[in-house]
């Protein structure tokens, strides 16, 4: 199975590709430009010396209070470390998440690789994920397109789970038609199945199980695990909380490469990268 991303052709089966996600914040009151670019592509680098094969962006849309993010200011930022990153030679390929078309289209016209579509299953095959995936055609990017799954924290598999991913695979099978009427080669196609905190307990390995029958779609999968614990959990100690959270996303991305799955975004990323390529490397 081939993956094509702009410059970069991916081959698998191969070891599993790990995301790291960066937030563009807008720039603190008391930081220059310089400053503020410089500790944004310090974090991407650590990202990477973690582990992470690609790095995701997006901003933080509401970083600046109660008003939302300009497109304008967003542009600027996304170009300002798309730039920086390109100038500096680092080779990793880049992935952005906006839900705004022409800024997305101007950053795959400077060398974007990955576009994740905007949205969620909410999405129709009218919607802004077709233009999203004409954009990907026209700029050679590849397109990741998302399924959330909560799935609900009770005990036992419930009938909920399941008609979840029933769900997805209708999603992408309505998607994938759609995308390829588009213009898209089949090779440029992501899918990701994005769980949410709360896809616990019996339905959480249930779900995992299940990830294998995405296979049929024959294009990559990407694991996507949300940050967080039940707030049931939550008793005020933050490093007890963050120390769960960390056990947490590693247990769901194990289970993932046990079922197949080849790409995987989570936090951190040192800990997800060492533990889906050791497990990996043992099932080869």
């Amino acid at each position: 199975m081939i993956l094509r991303a702009g410059q970069n052709v991916f081959e698998f089966p191969r070891s599993p590709l790990v995301f790291g996600s960066l937030i563009l914040g807008a720039r603190g009151p008391h930081e220059n430009e310089r400053e503020h670019l410089s500790a944004q592509l310090a974090k991407a680098r650590a990202l990477v010396d973690e582990g992470a094969d690609i790095i995701a962006i997006r901003m933080d849309l509401w970083a600046v209070g109660e008003c939302e993010l300009s497109e304008a200011a967003e542009w600027a930022s996304v170009r300002t470390f798309v730039k920086s990153w390109r100038e500096a030679e680092f080779g990793e390929p880049l992935a952005l998440g906006t839900r705004r078309l022409h800024v997305a289209e101007m950053a795959l016209a400077i060398g974007i690789e990955f576009l994740f579509e905007p949205g969620s299953a909410l999405c129709t095959p009218a919607s802004s994920g077709e233009s999203y995936a004409r954009l990907c055609a026209k700029y050679g990017a590849a397109l990741v397109i998302c399924y959330f799954i909560e799935g609900g924290a009770k005990a036992g598999v419930t009938a909920d789970a399941r008609d979840e991913v029933a769900l997805a695979e209708d999603f992408f099978e309505v998607k994938l038609r759609c995308i390829l009427d588009e213009g898209l080669t089949k090779e440029s196609v992501v899918l990701c199945v994005q769980l949410g905190s709360e896809t616990d307990s019996g339905n959480r390995l249930w779900v995992h199980a299940q990830l294998g029958r995405f296979h049929r779609f024959e294009r990559p999968l990407l694991l996507f695990i949300s940050r967080g614990v039940s707030n049931e959990t939550f008793d005020g100690n933050f490093a007890e909380l963050v120390e769960r959270e960390a056990a947490g996303m590693v247990s769901k991305m194990v289970r993932g490469v046990m079922a197949g799955v080849q790409m995987f975004c989570g936090e951190p990323v040192k800990a997800a990268a060492e533990a889906v390529r050791t497990v990996a490397a043992l099932l080869a």
